[in-house]
């Protein structure tokens, strides 16, 4: 972690039994290690924070995959069911205009007829 050897390491001792002292040397080792240990968990936790969050958005993402998914899936269902309904309904469109066309000829000739009669009826 520190890439410390053992000259370092003994040169970092001897200077803190110097400095501390025998009597307080192993409280103040004691305070270290705990304070390393502190480190190390709040590293820990930090890693783990950031693990479920990269996790949480692997599954946002995945879930919008799938969202976009069925909803191309459904707008296609929904285009088929539209294709299937609207095409028997224009038929039927069509067939009945067809016969409007058709009755409208044949009210105008009758009108057309009866219109001939009555001038035949005048005439006589």
């Amino acid at each position: 972690m520190f890439d410390l050897g053992f000259s370092e390491i003994l040169l970092i001792a001897v200077i803190a039994i110097v400095i501390l002292g025998p009597e307080k040397l192993p409280e103040a080792l004691a305070q270290t290690f705990k304070f390393f240990k502190r480190v190390k968990n709040v590293v820990f936790d930090i890693k783990d924070s950031i693990d479920k969050e990269l996790q949480i958005e692997e599954l946002r993402e995945e879930a919008n995959r799938y969202k976009e998914e069925l909803m191309s899936a459904s707008k296609k269902l929904e285009e088929l069911a539209n294709m299937e309904i609207a095409e028997p309904i224009n038929s039927e469109v069509r067939t009945i205009e067809k016969t409007k066309q058709e009755v409208t000829l044949k009210k105008e000739s009758a009108k057309a007829q009866l219109k001939a009669l009555l001038e035949d009826k005048k005439d006589v």
